[in-house]
């Protein structure tokens, strides 16, 4: 399943079908809807929150389009999303993996993300990844590109630092930054404009051909660090 659009191939001359792909929507509906279904399942009791609020704990979902909501809010929307850029920035600046998520039997070890906030503790859950980037720019002064997460932090474009997945379909960068180093998706929207410098083959790697003129294989391993790393 291609989460991030729909690939299809390309009729060219003489009607001969080439063996490159590119997305042609964004994320399907479908998928977006069984996303939002799943969460409403993980949806507790308000007495859970309620509880915890006490104690100064609070509970997240980030969605696939990198938007922040407290996790009981329903429905899910950007009318209902959290958009301090303040609070966003500082929130995604202090994000890290939960230490005890690998504990079965710790507290809120089900939530694989935190975030501190001095006396707080902020916990997450997301439909992806925690980290989104929601824009791709460029600065035409030096000619660089620009991915922006969803709490407003640029990370460099780097063409080596792109992959698919062939577990989800989605496209994503690498990221890393404070305590946070993962590949991070790609917002639907900006997936599809880095598509179109995307040759998605069948019998080789995919291609990326980007504007400094450079051709760079886009990896398919999303669960270790881009192989320009590892060299």
């Amino acid at each position: 399943m291609w989460g991030a659009g729909i690939l299809r191939r390309t009729v060219v001359g003489g009607g001969r079908v080439s063996r490159s792909r590119q997305w042609t929507r964004p994320l399907c509906s479908s998928e977006t809807v069984y996303a939002e279904q799943l969460q409403l399942k993980e949806i507790k009791s308000p007495d859970f929150y309620e509880t915890h609020a006490k104690d100064r704990n609070y509970f997240y979902h980030v969605d696939l389009q990198g938007q922040l909501f407290l996790e009981d809010t329903v429905p899910k929307n950007i009318a209902t999303s959290l958009k301090s850029p303040k609070f966003l920035s500082f929130f995604f600046g202090h994000l890290r993996p939960n230490p005890t998520a690998s504990d079965a039997f710790a507290p809120f070890h089900d939530y694989p993300f935190i975030s501190p906030c001095g006396p707080e503790m902020n916990y997450i859950k997301a439909a992806d990844t925690p980290v989104v980037f929601t824009e791709l720019k460029h600065d035409a002064s030096s000619d660089a590109w620009h991915l922006i997460t969803n709490g407003s932090a640029a990370i460099p474009f780097q063409p080596t630092h792109l992959a698919i997945s062939t577990t989800t379909g989605r496209l994503y960068h690498w990221v890393q930054h404070k305590r946070m180093t993962c590949f991070a998706l790609i917002k639907s929207h900006v997936a599809v404009e880095l598509s179109q410098s995307i040759d998605f083959r069948d019998d080789g790697p995919h291609l990326l051909r980007w504007h400094d003129g450079g051709v760079y294989p886009v990896a398919t391993d999303t669960t270790r660090s881009p192989p320009s790393l590892s060299q």
